[in-house]
């Protein structure tokens, strides 16, 4: 059996999720960069297999194995790290990342993995599986507390989220700092992998639910009340923009092209610079929002994880501020203001760029043969 589905066969015995997303990153990316990235199977996906913000559902098991020979393939010729997350409604799967002191590795001892994998020589990964609260909003909440402060313990203390994806074992760590003197990569490892939940991070989840939910309660109970609108004009229904781009594939674009003029920006205030170039741009202020509320799809990559994800309507609430804020108040007046016309012209090339990678992607009609010579006809009487 090819050792990478023996390999996502022994994470499945351990983990036994409902279904698993995989994801290609470009590892070879200077410092500060962000790399490029995409879900396998998103591209050709229904509408049924996306979420409501557009997200893939992932595959399942059977199909991971189906279109394993793909995920190869694009880390074989693209020298593409392979990431996976593992998802299920009723469970979390909280990673520990960067276990590599002797430190980190004797705390983490007290947390029953269902699996450990070496994703770099001295480097552990590990996954515990835990029972989710029946309250899905809240229960996303306490497993994204829950990894804090596990990784802040014993890991890495930027992991934030309840749902990271972590390396699948069999593939190559691309990293240009883990490659040894020939060029060769790391392969990422199996280690023990037994299954079964956590008790200790069950525990750490409880009492973080238990918290969040006192916190709720306390919150005393305001009467319905029309909020106030925080934009002028209404979000777009279409899902594409007027150059046929996918709303979420402008936030993309628009954040990584920002991301490498800004080094080291923060998600909220690369959300504010793109409101303000949007707005330069000659979007309306409900196109900034639908735009922006997209962000909470590439908190992984673009954002990098430094802003917890919301739901859908959250993030449409907590965008409107910022989109009113770049278009609405005087100091959004005079930030949009300093993008002069070469910025201007700039940003629109990021979109015009894209639409054309868009369109050559698309296979085209050929034409039938009476046809061609019809039109060769009429050239040459020209």
């Amino acid at each position: 059996m090819d050792k990478h589905l023996q390999n996502f066969n022994i994470v499945h015995a351990a983990l036994a999720a409902d279904r698993y997303r995989l994801i290609a990153k470009d590892e070879a990316v200077a410092p500060g960069e962000t790399p490029r990235h995409f879900t396998h199977g998103k591209k050709n996906a229904g509408p049924e297999e996306l979420t409501e913000t557009g997200a893939f559902r992932g595959w399942t098991q059977d199909e991971v194995r189906a279109h394993m020979h793909e995920v190869v393939e694009a880390a074989i010729q693209d020298s593409y790290g392979t990431y996976i997350t593992p998802l299920a409604a009723d469970t979390h799967y909280i990673l520990i990342d960067d276990i590599n002191t002797p430190e980190k590795l004797e705390k983490s001892t007290v947390y029953a993995a269902a699996l450990e994998v070496e994703s770099s020589p001295g480097n552990r990964q590990k996954v515990l599986k835990i029972k989710a609260d029946p309250d899905p909003a809240l229960a996303r909440r306490a497993a994204n507390a829950c990894a804090a402060r596990i990784n802040q313990e014993c890991g890495d203390p930027a992991v934030r989220n309840g749902e990271q994806a972590w390396r699948l074992p069999g593939f190559l760590n691309n990293k240009p700092k883990h490659r040894a003197a020939d060029g060769s990569a790391p392969e990422v490892t199996m280690l023990p992998a037994r299954g079964g939940y956590c008790p200790q991070a069950q525990h750490i989840y409880n009492e973080e639910a238990a918290r969040l939910r006192e916190l709720q309660r306390q919150q005393p109970q305001q009467p319905q009340q029309e909020a106030p609108a925080a934009v002028r004009g209404s979000m777009p229904t279409s899902e594409k923009n007027h150059r046929g781009i996918p709303w979420t594939d402008l936030y993309r674009e628009h954040g990584t092209d920002l991301a490498k003029k800004i080094k080291g920006i923060a998600s909220r205030s690369l959300d504010y610079a793109m409101a303000c170039r949007l707005r330069a741009m000659g979007y309306s202020d409900g196109e900034a929002v639908r735009i922006l509320a997209h962000g909470r799809e590439w908190t992984e990559t673009v954002r990098r994880g430094s802003t917890p994800i919301g739901t859908w309507d959250q993030e449409v609430a907590r965008v409107q501020k910022t989109v009113r804020d770049a278009y609405y108040t005087p100091a959004g007046d005079r930030d949009s203001g300093r993008l002069g016309p070469n910025a201007i012209k700039s940003a629109h090339r990021v979109e015009s760029d894209y639409a054309r990678t868009l369109r050559a992607q698309q296979p085209q009609p050929a034409q039938e043969p009476e046809q061609q010579k019809t039109r060769r006809r009429r050239s040459r009487g020209r």
